[in-house]
């Protein structure tokens, strides 16, 4: 089952936010999984909302999990400036082009991220992971 894990935080903060570290102190990062979620329906609701979806990396590890890539700015500031009462609507739009199911809960979720990262001024991060990785040896 693939997964994308989100977190509202600094680049530099971008490890710390997804994995593991000798410093294991509480930290104000905001963080989400999405499980059957990926970078495939991400960027065709990124696509519904802006003229292109242009992630940038920000951590290149050994595993794809270990991967960890902002969102295109653009689509966070447009995703946090729509209203509550457009999300249905765009819910709709992004079930038909992408084939998603959870478009309607997910969006809610996606909205609320994209807010709050806007209103601290900081990045959207994200992390793909795929429960197969364990049967690859990749844990």
């Amino acid at each position: 089952m693939l997964w994308l894990d989100l977190a509202i935080a600094d680049r530099r903060d971008a490890e710390r936010a997804f994995f593991v570290t000798d410093d294991d102190s509480a930290d104000d990062i905001v963080r989400v999984r999405i499980e059957e979620f990926s970078e495939f329906e991400l960027a065709h609701l990124a696509l519904l909302l802006t003229p292109g979806f242009d992630p940038q990396l920000v951590v290149d590890g050994d595993r794809p999990s270990e991967v960890v890539t902002g969102c295109d700015r653009r689509f966070v500031s447009a995703l946090a400036a729509l209203a509550a009462a457009d999300l249905p609507t765009l819910a709709v739009r992004w079930h038909e082009a992408s084939g998603f199911e959870r478009s309607d809960s997910v969006l809610s979720e996606l909205h609320a991220l994209a807010c709050e990262a806007e209103a601290l001024g900081r990045p959207l991060l994200y992390a793909q992971g795929d429960d197969r990785d364990r049967d690859r040896g990749w844990d």
